[in-house]
């Protein structure tokens, strides 16, 4: 026992030694990268002094008391100790060589650094002079005092370090400290990015420890970038290093949040995009934007709109807050601390009248709904008018009309409506008359001439009517027009009807991939027949405008089913529990890799094996996959289809898909291999992911992603 608590002194003194040496000749210094390795075992290393000073704190207060004053209970006190001394020189040398590293300033972590230092030394002399320090109770006490002030001081300025400021006092900081902003007053960059950034990326990126020469507490800063450059470029496809790091699959180590840290929720990604993509200004308000705006609508349920109102209803239990939330509802406070909440619908193919109803028990707290584009009906209103709290009510693009107004109107609280481009007309807009707390309404894009909304403003002047912009000296963008279904995958054949929220414009559509014109391309007159899998673009044109941005929408025709199918070659593990019957259900992906109709390959090529009961002719195979460059998801290398009724397999079709040469935006793509009618009852398809990425690409040399969501037998 002796020997080995000697041994444990030795190196506990060596290693202080060691470590004041270091301390003196630190500007001469060049660590090896073993050592940077070491220095990164710091964070796994810091608990065990944590706990260990602690205990000994408990300990030695508690021999010093006679009842138990025992041999043993010193033996035990001396161990607790000497442990405590040798884990805290232990961590503090490791925290020296992290230190070394690039991104962590000098002045910034000194207090941590010297008060870890600290605890190294007093605990070294804590055991030296443990013997006289225990014959008075003072002694003890106040060296017990001193090691928990260190250890505190130490801990806290570790923790700013890690999760930014105030990160221990955080949970007993007052409420007062929060600003409440009104909307009108918020700022999009000050009020939403930049809470959203301390919040997920300021842990590793701070004065005190700044990853990749990169900080994100401030404006300047955030536009100086990092070591790889700026963070953004609105001109790229990719909108830059930001968002590629955010977009990359969560098992790569450039992939940001790291993978160990809280991630970006799907509304905050969006935020971030459509900030990005809109030119990344610092000083807009929330209140310039446009009612229709993508940022405005993610955003505006977080802020009051009229000023901080006094809401005295009680707040809605959150566990039923959590249960009402899901990828196409969300709903949250509208402030911090505030009880009133903001219901915002997503995906118009996954609305109904029966999630509207389930919201119904947050009644008393809703104040505003969210439900533009979403196909609400005049049979959904009686619902609507059930929450009696409602200040604003957002119904923009839904299939509302006037017989609606009428019921609308008797919601209490309602302030703010928005109506733009559905069905209602300025003649309905008179129903609304008599609204108690009615004050704004956005009408952009309904049926109606001036003089109707001249007769509407005079009659109902106490509300402020937005009937958008006329002039005719100036040259105007169309809106994209609407493809008017969500379905994408069809059994036999399917039409697809379109429109334009604006009269008489013309919509010119392709069938074949190719790009819409105004005069080559088909004109839309009535609902389009669809047989067979097609790529359909649209494009709106009106005479004195600038034609519209183009709609892409890919149709895929489901075709027959195979009676039992099987990998021969799984998955990667995180997509393994997916299964196989995801490619045969219809249900389709979006850009967004981590949503759940895809299914991932990377360590191996996919091997998908089916088969039919019945001899069966098929005479195409087609895949649908995701083709995300920027987050390593390439088209395949290679895929085959192999085939056979009887007797061995043979070769069908084979396709080697063009390679991109730069990083293009995210896309879904249809391959199609086709081969002469044949007769199958067993057929296998073989699909190679890309096995070296190319050198134009930051991942050169690894292999790529192959991601699917839908595979087709016609």
């Amino acid at each position: 026992m002796r020997v080995g608590k000697s041994i444990l002194f030795n190196l506990c003194f060596a290693a202080n030694c060691l470590l004041v040496f270091l301390l003196i000749t630190e500007d001469f210094l060049v660590l090896p990268a073993w050592l940077q390795v070491a220095g990164r075992m710091h964070p796994l290393l810091l608990h065990f002094p944590l706990v260990l000073v602690l205990l000994a704190v408990i300990w030695e207060t508690t021999i010093s008391f006679k009842w138990f004053n025992t041999t043993g209970a010193y033996i035990i006190g001396d161990t607790i100790l000497l442990l405590a001394a040798l884990t805290s020189v232990t961590t503090a040398l490791m925290g020296f060589f992290l230190s070394r590293e690039p991104g962590y300033d000098a002045t910034e972590i000194a207090l941590h650094k010297w008060s870890g230092v600290g605890l190294a030394l007093f605990t070294l002399l804590w055991y030296l002079f443990r013997v006289p320090l225990r014959q008075q109770r003072w002694r003890v006490a106040t060296v017990s005092l001193f090691s928990l002030l260190v250890l505190l001081v130490a801990g806290h300025e570790g923790g700013i370090i890690t999760h930014g400021e105030n990160f221990l006092t955080a949970p007993i900081a007052s409420d007062d400290e929060i600003e409440m902003v009104p909307f009108e007053k918020a700022k999009l960059f000050d009020h939403v990015i930049q809470p959203i950034l301390v919040e997920k990326c300021v842990g590793c990126h701070n004065p005190s420890k700044a990853k990749g020469e990169l900080i994100l507490d401030n404006i300047t800063s955030i536009l100086k970038g990092g070591k790889s450059g700026a963070l953004w470029d609105s001109t790229a496809a990719d909108l830059g290093l930001l968002l590629q790091r955010v977009h990359l699959p969560l098992d790569n180590k450039k992939h940001m949040p790291p993978k160990a840290k809280p991630q970006l929720t799907p509304e905050e990604t969006a935020i971030l995009y459509y900030w990005i993509k809109a030119g990344a200004d610092t000083s807009t308000k929330l209140a310039d934007l446009p009612e229709t705006d993508s940022l405005r609508i993610l955003t505006a349920g977080k802020f009051n709109n009229s000023g901080p109102e006094l809401y005295t209803f009680a707040p809605a239990d959150a566990a039923l807050i959590d249960k009402l939330n899901s990828h196409y509802r969300l709903v949250a406070p509208v402030a911090a601390n505030s009880p009133a909440l903001d219901v915002t619908f997503f995906g118009a193919n996954q609305y109904n009248n029966a999630a509207l109803k389930e919201l119904q028990p947050i009644a008393p707290q809703m104040v505003s709904l969210h439900l533009d584009n979403m196909p609400v009906t005049d049979a959904d209103i009686p619902i609507i008018t059930g929450f009696s709290n409602l200040r604003q009510l957002h119904l923009s693009g839904s299939k509302i009309t006037d017989a609606a107004l009428s019921a609308i109107k008797t919601l209490p609280q309602l302030k703010q409506l928005s109506l733009s481009g559905t069905a209602v007309t300025y003649t309905g807009l008179k129903n609304l008359a008599g609204a108690p707390a009615l004050r704004k309404v956005y009408c952009w894009n309904i049926s109606g001439n001036n003089a109707d909304f001249e007769t509407l403003t005079k009659a109902q002047p106490a509300i402020k009517w937005e009937n958008g912009f006329n002039a005719d000296t100036v040259l105007l963008t169309l809106s994209a027009p609407v493809i008017e279904t969500d379905k994408l995958v069809f059994q036999d054949s399917m039409s697809v009807s379109m429109k334009h929220y604006i009269k008489g414009a013309a919509l010119r559509y392709t069938l074949d991939g190719s790009e819409p014109d105004s005069s080559a391309s088909a004109l839309y007159e009535k609902p389009v027949l669809l047989q067979q899998s097609t790529n359909l673009k649209l494009r709106a044109f009106k005479k004195g405008w600038l034609g519209s941005s183009t709609v892409s929408r890919q149709f895929y025709l489901k075709g027959l089913l195979p009676d039992s199918s099987w990998y021969k070659s799984l998955p990667d593990s995180l997509y393994q529990k997916r299964g196989v019957g995801r490619l045969f259900d219809g249900e389709k992906g979006n850009t967004v890799f981590s949503a759940t109709p895809w299914t991932g390959f990377r360590k191996s090529p996919m091997l998908l094996a089916m088969s039919f009961k019945q001899p069966t002719t098929l005479h195409q195979v087609a895949v649908s996959v995701l083709d995300d460059n920027n987050s390593y998801l390439f088209p395949p290398q290679q895929m085959e289809v192999w085939g056979a009724d009887k007797g061995p397999m043979k070769l069908l079709a084979k396709l080697t898909p063009t390679q991109p040469g730069k990083i293009v935006p995210a896309d879904i793509r249809l391959y199609e291999l086709n081969f002469k009618p044949t007769v199958l009852t067993r057929i296998e398809l073989k699909v190679v992911n890309v096995q070296r990425i190319p050198n134009w690409h930051p991942g050169k040399g690894q292999k790529g992603w192959f991601f699917t969501d839908e595979v087709f037998l016609h």
